[in-house]
C-alpha cells in the first residue's frame, strides 16, 4: 500500500505502509532511511515484522526515493520536520506502542525530531538505533581504509558538499546513470564500503540505483548538515528503551559513535550484528527484525 502525505514546504513525501492496521497490530515501527538510500533497502525487514503483526511504515525522505526535494534548503531539522508530520497524521489509538527506527542518516534525523518535536517524542516508546551517530562525522573514515581516510578525509569533509552543489544543475535533478566502466568502480565501491560479506550483483545495482535518484543538490547540502550533526545533548535527555545496532564490520559509521549513544542514552543496550557491515538491513535482516521483535515485547 502507498500513501503520500504534502509538507508544509509543499513536498510530496512517498510512505510504505505495510502489515496489520494499528488497532490490530502488536506495535507501529517507523523505519527511516540514511543518506543515498530509500524506504527500499528496509524491505526483508519490513516484510518480517509485518508477518509477525507489526504496523511498518517506511518513509522516503525529501530528495530520496519516491520523495520530491522542493525547492527548498534541506538540511537534517527540515527532514525531522517532515517525519513528525508523517507519523503525526497516522493518528495511532492513544495507548498503541510507537518504535521509531533511524538508519545512519536517519538515525539522526530522529534525533532532531526528537529535539524539535517534544509533544510527539512523549508519545514514543521505544527507539532503535542502527549503524548511526550521535555527531563528529567529520572524522569518520565513510568506508576509506583508515590510512587513506586520515589523509583525504578532512579534504573531502571541507570541498565534498562544494563539489557536489557546483555539481547541480536544477531543484530536482537526478544524476545521470554512469558509463558502464564507471558503474563498475561504483558497485566495487559500495560493495568495500557498504558490505561486511560479498553482496550479491543484484543487491548492488539496488543500492546504486536508490543513489542516483537523489539529485545533486541534496546531495551537497544533507552532506554539509551531516558533518554538523551533534545531537548528544538530545541523546543524554533520553530515558526510554533503547537498542543501539551496529554491524561488527561497520565501515561508514565509527563503531566508537555507536558505543556513545548507547552510553548517553540512558536505557539502551548496545547489540553488535555479526557478519554485517553498514547494511545490516540488507545482510542480516533476520537478526535486525528481531531485535527489534525483542524490543517491542519489552515495551508489553
Amino acid at each position: 500500500m502507498r500513501h503520500r502525505w504534502t509538507t508544509r514546504q509543499d513536498r510530496e513525501l512517498h510512505t510504505l505502509v505495510q502489515g496489520p492496521p494499528p488497532e490490530q497490530a502488536r506495535a507501529t515501527v517507523v523505519l527511516t532511511h540514511g543518506y543515498v538510500l530509500s524506504s527500499g533497502i528496509f524491505g526483508p525487514v519490513a516484510r518480517e515484522l509485518a508477518a509477525a503483526g507489526v504496523h511498518v511504515v517506511r518513509p522516503d525522505l525529501a530528495g530520496h526515493g519516491w520523495s520530491r526535494a522542493g525547492a527548498g534548503e534541506l538540511d537534517l531539522p527540515t527532514l525531522a520536520d517532515d517525519l513528525a508530520q508523517v507519523v503525526e497524521e497516522l493518528d495511532l489509538p492513544a495507548d498503541h506502542r510507537l518504535v521509531l527506527l533511524g538508519h545512519s542518516m536517519g538515525g539522526m534525523v530522529t534525533m532532531q525530531l526528537l529535539e524539535r518535536h517534544p509533544g510527539l517524542a512523549a508519545r514514543v516508546d521505544g527507539l532503535v538505533w542502527l549503524a548511526t551517530s550521535p555527531g563528529g562525522m567529520a572524522s569518520s573514515p565513510f568506508g576509506m581504509p583508515l590510512r587513506t581516510a586520515a589523509l583525504v578525509g578532512p579534504l573531502v569533509s571541507r570541498l565534498g558538499p562544494r563539489v557536489m552543489s557546483r555539481a547541480a544543475r536544477g531543484d530536482d535533478q537526478r544524476r545521470p546513470r554512469p558509463r558502464a566502466a564507471a558503474l563498475e568502480v561504483e558497485l566495487a565501491h559500495l560493495a568495500r564500503s557498504n558490505f561486511a560479506g560479498r553482496p550479491s550483483r543484484a543487491v548492488l545495482r539496488q543500492v546504486a540505483a536508490m543513489h542516483h535518484r537523489v539529485p545533486y543538490r541534496v546531495l551537497s547540502q544533507l552532506l554539509t548538515s551531516i558533518l554538523a550533526h551533534d545531537a548528544r545533548e538530545v541523546l543524554a535527555g533520553l530515558d526510554r528503551p533503547g537498542l543501539v545496532l551496529i554491524g561488527d564490520d561497520d565501515r561508514m559509521t565509527p563503531h566508537s559513535h555507536s558505543v556513545e549513544i548507547a552510553d548517553l542514552h540512558h536505557g539502551a543496550r548496545l547489540q553488535v550484528i555479526e557478519g554485517a557491515g553498514h547494511l545490516a538491513m540488507v545482510e542480516r535482516p533476520h537478526e535486525v527484525a528481531v531485535a527489534v521483535l525483542d524490543l517491542i515485547e519489552e515495551l508489553r
